[in-house]
């Protein structure tokens, strides 16, 4: 293969990245945000409107783990290998294994949060304030 078609095959790879990231930085966002008092309406209590943010959390982490899933078939050769492919493995291999490895652990910690935020919330309060 030319040299053109490996660089247009990272290229996708780090577009997939960027997505990737994005999806992944949202998710945070989505789960922290709601325990800041600024963005909670007035009259809402602070572990329902917490819990109400494991649902966009969930959302985003999912979208992150398509995009994760998406990067290891980007990095899987169809049948043969090459030297550029497997160097296109080793460079990003580590990268997809911990983003993939986040998105996971983001999808169950919004689920968790959505079903359980208030109770969370009212447990950490208790047992250490």
């Amino acid at each position: 293969m030319t040299a053109g078609i490996w660089h247009k095959q990272e290229a996708r790879i780090r577009k997939t990245l960027i997505h990737l990231g994005a999806f992944l930085m949202l998710a945070i966002f989505a789960a922290i945000l709601p325990l800041f008092a600024a963005f909670k309406p007035s009259g809402e209590l602070l572990g329902a409107w917490w819990q109400r943010g494991g649902a966009p959390t969930v959302v985003f982490a999912f979208l992150a783990q398509n995009k994760a899933q998406y990067l290891g078939v980007l990095l899987t050769p169809g049948s043969f290998t090459s030297n550029e492919m497997e160097s296109l493995r080793s460079k990003y291999k580590v990268t997809h294994q911990i983003s993939a490895g986040a998105a996971s652990v983001l999808t169950v910690s919004g689920t968790v949060v959505w079903g359980y935020g208030d109770l969370l919330l009212n447990w950490f309060t208790r047992s250490f304030y």
